[in-house]
């Protein structure tokens, strides 16, 4: 059974959509029954915007009645993100909670830094991961990403930023753990893609993505600065191969390494066991 909508199913749904969009019960104070009071907010922050060009990249989905077609013919954003990647000539800076290349990805990949291209990329670590089945796909794809020269950063649990927004009291009492969930991408410190699309076969080849492509130089400066920040000692670790080939996660201060470990941080034998197993026997569902 197909399990693309019909054209009446379809209508049915937006009907639903608009029903709940006309409801005030679903706006937060404000945002229905104020809009003077949004337009003067939106007013204030108007000298704050950043401005650009920007494309919107959707994803194609099959024709109705569910007929089969080439995904590349679906897959609009993933091929456009590697049409910019090829087009790089400097630096690119990624961030995707997952993190698991398709063998045409990590070729592109391979590609540009074969051309001088800089790769910054940062995920989840084993511990602040929410599907230990994605970061086991990723995992098996580390020492390549290592090899072909692309810097890695893995997000700590406890990140001190993040942790700085709330108080102790909140973080005891709801045993508080941080994971990354952006998806944004800055390739030539000039162009910036924001959107839900994950660097993992998911999104290439089942879920149907989206996310604006945007010419900004100013931009591109703040995303640059946030990712940064996410992959600063305290935030992440930093994933490196030593000359005998084996993996390990530093910190750095200055300079220096203060921390090194050749064991997935902050985990327990249990969960690192638990991942060994899929490993040998792997859910490809959740990749």
């Amino acid at each position: 059974m197909s399990s693309v909508p019909s054209e009446e199913s379809a209508a049915q749904a937006w009907q639903q959509l608009d029903l709940f969009a006309a409801d005030q019960a679903h706006y937060p104070p404000g945002f229905y029954d104020n809009p003077q009071a949004f337009n003067q907010e939106l007013a204030r922050i108007k000298p704050e915007l950043l401005w650009g060009k920007a494309k919107l990249l959707v994803d194609a989905i099959p024709k109705k009645n569910g007929r089969p077609q080439t995904h590349p013919a679906l897959d609009r954003t993933g091929t456009t993100l590697g049409h910019v990647i090829d087009q790089s000539k400097d630096i690119i800076h990624i961030q995707s909670a997952y993190l698991i290349l398709l063998e045409d990805g990590l070729k592109t990949i391979e590609q540009a830094i074969s051309r001088g291209v800089k790769f910054k990329l940062a995920t989840n670590s084993m511990a602040s991961n929410n599907h230990l089945t994605a970061f086991v796909g990723y995992r098996k794809q580390r020492h390549k990403m290592l090899t072909i020269g692309a810097e890695l950063y893995e997000m700590r649990p406890d990140a001190k930023s993040e942790r700085a927004l709330f108080t102790v009291d909140q973080i005891a009492k709801h045993k508080t753990k941080f994971g990354l969930h952006a998806k944004t991408m800055v390739f030539d410190q000039k162009v910036t893609f924001v959107g839900s699309f994950n660097l993992d076969p998911r999104s290439v080849e089942l879920n149907s993505e989206m996310g604006f492509l945007v010419e900004s130089p100013s931009l591109a400066e703040a995303v640059i600065t946030s990712i940064e920040n996410d992959i600063a000692p305290g935030n992440s670790w930093q994933v490196i191969m030593r000359a005998d080939g084996k993996m390990a996660w530093i910190t750095t201060k200055n300079g220096r390494i203060i921390t090194d470990t050749e064991t997935e941080p902050m985990t327990s034998k249990a969960r690192r066991i638990e991942a060994d197993l899929l490993t040998v026997v792997p859910d490809e569902a959740q990749l």
